[in-house]
């Protein structure tokens, strides 16, 4: 028809058709068919104008009216087209399908949706690609607002890959997510948000793991450049987890997360941050645990090499917990001699 120039006009008019016919009942046929009636139009070049088509065709449809069905047609108009090999053009024109239909308000619908588009692409077989589409499918969509909802979304997007089946990906995966957010400025929001995707791994059932995923969230968090808040963060992250019942395995959970912070570079602040973490373990009861505990931290320090700075911060471990003669401590000594 010559005189149907544009898209709209053309999709409308196919539409018009498609409808009419009695035997094509569902979706698939009918997406099918707008398919067949777009794809063979040649002044429709770009994936936008494409995709724009195909919604105002799937939108106008009545018996449409759940998302899975929507997604589903849509991710067929998109697969299909020859000129959108990238990822990236794929998850924005999937992403302007989903955030122009008006009953997807939920996140977890328009994440579903989303997820069903992304892992039934072939050509993203890695998770940085599978998560970067997430991500750019969720910061993306106004009414997240929250850290909960986004992270929750997240999870869900990347505990249903089934390549991604080590904590090290996983993680790195969440943690790409949640630092990019920019509405998460402050370290326990963070950290709570990342605990709660370790927390609900399945696979990671050993404390090692857990401290090691912790750590790897926690060290790549630009704002957090204190101690305290770190190991704030780490201990909220230690003391819940159910596995962790005895104070030999949490204290060396903890030490292998100040160990390996950078930027305790100090005997005093590392103590000082082993004792917090210490004190604040409500199963450790007696100064004999407390205090083994705490020397277990210090005499793995590899750079406390001498004897007068390593008895030094042991006393001043003992002093404030009340035993003051125990292994490594000596009354008499100065503390912390300049």
């Amino acid at each position: 028809m010559s005189h149907v120039t544009d898209s709209i006009s053309l999709v409308a008019a196919g539409e018009a058709l498609c409808a009419r016919v009695s035997h094509v009942t569902d979706s698939i046929s009918l997406v099918a068919a707008g398919e067949a009636l777009c794809a063979r139009v040649s002044h429709v070049t770009d994936s936008i104008s494409l995709v724009a088509a195909g919604e105002a065709l799937c939108a106008r449809v009545s018996h449409v009216t759940d998302s899975i069905s929507l997604v589903a047609a849509g991710e067929a108009l998109c697969t299909r087209v020859y000129h959108v090999t990238d990822s990236i053009s794929l998850v924005a024109a999937g992403e302007a399908l989903c955030t122009r239909v008006s009953h997807v308000t939920d996140s977890i619908s328009l994440v579903a949706a989303g997820e069903a588009l992304c892992a039934r692409v072939y050509h993203v077989t890695d998770s940085i690609s599978l998560v970067a589409a997430g991500e750019a499918l969720c910061t993306r969509v106004s009414h997240v607002t929250d850290s909960i909802s986004l992270v929750a979304a997240g999870e869900a997007l990347c505990a249903r890959v089934s390549h991604v089946t080590d904590s090290i990906s996983l993680v790195a995966a969440g943690e790409a997510l949640c630092t990019r957010v920019y509405h998460v400025t402050d370290s326990i929001s963070l950290v709570a948000a990342g605990e709660a995707l370790c927390a609900r791994l399945s696979h990671v059932t050993d404390s090692i793991s857990l401290v090691a995923a912790g750590e790897a969230l926690c060290t790549r968090v630009s704002h957090v450049n204190v101690s305290i808040s770190l190991v704030a963060a780490g201990e909220a992250q230690c003391t819940r987890v159910y596995h962790v019942t005895d104070s030999i395995s949490l204290v060396a959970a903890g030490e292998a997360l100040c160990a390996r912070v950078s930027h305790v570079t100090d005997s005093i602040s590392l103590v000082a941050a082993g004792e917090a973490l210490c004190a604040r373990l409500s199963h450790v009861t007696d100064s004999i645990s407390l205090v083994a505990a705490g020397e277990a931290l210090c005499t793995k320090v590899s750079h406390v090499t001498d004897s007068i700075s390593l008895v030094a911060a042991g006393e001043a471990l003992c002093a404030r917990v009340g035993c003051k003669r125990h292994l490594g401590c000596v009354p008499n000594i100065t503390l912390f001699p300049i």
